[in-house]
């Protein structure tokens, strides 16, 4: 219908208001000239949940999807394309409101249908791998999301015959995403610069998309410690985001929080918390409970606090962060290690070191589990229990063995696969905060953990896709 058409125009221009409005009256002509189950219906309801998704009216938008979903399955039957739309749609909202196990879910039964009914090099298949890599991103599960990437990247060039597109540009982004998650700073830059100029090439400069890859290289310089180019980024990526959604929406928190971690890493704590509040009002507005978003920006505001060296704040904050993120991502997760650390050290700060070597021992149970990806983590992990165990010197010994060990084993597998230097050793001359080995000498590492020189801290940026 032609409304729908030029609602579609609109979406594409990030003009969401109007598209909304010319959606709706789609969907008014729609439901008085063809009934209220009718399939134009079912393509009403996805296009303003789509609208909806954008502005951050998750429930709303889930709502709107089932409706559409539950007129395609009465119409089509469950093994059809328009099927498998709904089904990946309704996963993305779920993804949004942090249940990965059911966003994993609906993006899996939609892979299975879609490949029954398309060939190998489709673009739908493209659509659910990348899908499917963003959840897995979210769970840390970094090889499989980058694998899943690529090979949707593969399908998408070799459908629009190159690299010029919007939607390859999109995956540029992805695999970005999934290289910073991983602290490879230099790769997410390069990708998340690949998309920009794709994106600023056939988009006008205020369009969110834009915004969205100012926001992922802010948070790229922030990584590498440039935290001025950071919030310089992050500022424009606010301009445009004001300018499409207004001060009230989900991605307005998004860049505040970011810009609260710049401020921080510059020194200006206080500053930084004023941003985190602000971050938090508008997650109180949009989220309906608990968001990883939210669970960011508790991290965010404990690292504030610990700086102003109020630690009775900073331990409420992190274990706030914890219990959400806990929750959300199941207690053996990266993220929530981490979390784990960061409690410790406030402990070992209060001379508190029975409680700091439990939480230690706790993110070493969980990043051991997870050692192929976690090398660098793990040694910490060992430096931190070394640190403050109150051990025999032979038991001290082995713990300390143990960490400098598992270095010797990763120098080895560099030898058999050169690829793994860049995941663990950065591959430039800055630090990434939760990576452990940049060219650092074995011994040096172990000590400078030891000593308290090395910070392992999660600063929980919201990356954009």
């Amino acid at each position: 219908m032609l409304y729908n058409s030029i609602g579609s125009s609109y979406e594409a221009l990030g003009r969401y208001e109007e598209a909304f409005e010319s959606y709706q009256k789609a969907m008014s002509i729609s439901r008085k000239a063809l009934g209220q189950q009718d399939a134009q219906v079912a393509t009403c309801y996805c296009n303003l949940a789509s609208i909806l998704l954008q502005d951050g009216q998750f429930d709303e938008a889930l709502q709107c999807y089932n409706m559409a979903l539950k007129i395609r399955i009465s119409k089509f039957g469950e093994e059809n394309v328009a099927v498998t739309n709904c089904l990946c749609s309704i996963g993305t909202v779920h993804a949004r409101l942090g249940n990965y196990t059911k966003a994993l879910e609906y993006q899996n039964k939609a892979l299975e249908v879609r490949r029954r009914l398309v060939k190998e090099d489709d673009l739908l298949l493209a659509n659910s791998y990348g899908n499917i890599a963003n959840i897995y991103s979210k769970l840390g599960k970094h090889g499989p999301a980058i694998d899943y990437h690529e090979r949707a990247l593969q399908i998408k060039t070799k459908a629009y015959g190159g690299e010029d597109h919007l939607d390859v540009a999109t995956s540029f982004v992805n695999i970005g995403s999934s290289f910073f998650s991983q602290g490879r700073t230099d790769q997410a830059l390069i990708f998340f610069k690949k998309g920009q100029k794709i994106r600023s090439k056939w988009l006008h400069p205020y369009h969110p998309l834009i915004g969205t890859c100012y926001n992922n290289i802010a948070l790229v310089f922030e990584k590498q410690g440039k935290s001025e180019k950071a919030l310089k980024y992050c500022e424009k990526a606010l301009e445009i985001s004001l300018r499409t959604f207004g001060e009230e929406h989900h991605e307005i928190g998004f860049i505040y929080n970011n810009m609260g971690t710049a401020l921080v890493s510059m020194g200006k704590a206080e500053e930084g918390l004023e941003m985190f509040k602000k971050a938090l009002e508008i997650y109180a507005q949009v989220f309906d409970g608990e968001n990883l978003e939210i669970a960011n920006c508790y991290a965010n505001m404990a690292n504030a606090y610990l700086m102003l060296k109020d630690r009775k704040k900073a331990l409420d904050y992190y274990n706030e962060a914890l219990n959400i993120k806990t929750r959300l991502l199941g207690s053996v997760n990266r993220e929530v290690a981490v979390l784990l650390v960061n409690i410790g050290m406030v402990y070992v700060e209060e001379m508190n070191y029975e409680e700091a070597l439990n939480k230690y021992k706790k993110a070493l149970e969980i990043s051991v589990s997870q050692e192929k990806d976690n090398m660098p983590f793990v040694m910490a992990v060992y430096a931190k229990i070394a640190e403050i165990s109150h051990v025999k010197a032979i038991e001290m010994k082995e713990i300390r063995e143990k960490s400098e060990n598992f270095y010797d084993w990763r120098l080895k597998s560099y030898n058999k696969d050169p690829k793994q230097k860049i995941e663990v050793m950065g591959g430039n001359k800055q630090k990434p905060k939760e990576s452990m080995g940049n060219g650092v000498k074995r011994g040096d590492l172990v000590k400078k953990v030891r000593d308290g020189k090395e910070n392992i801290g999660f600063k929980g940026c919201d990356l954009r896709r």
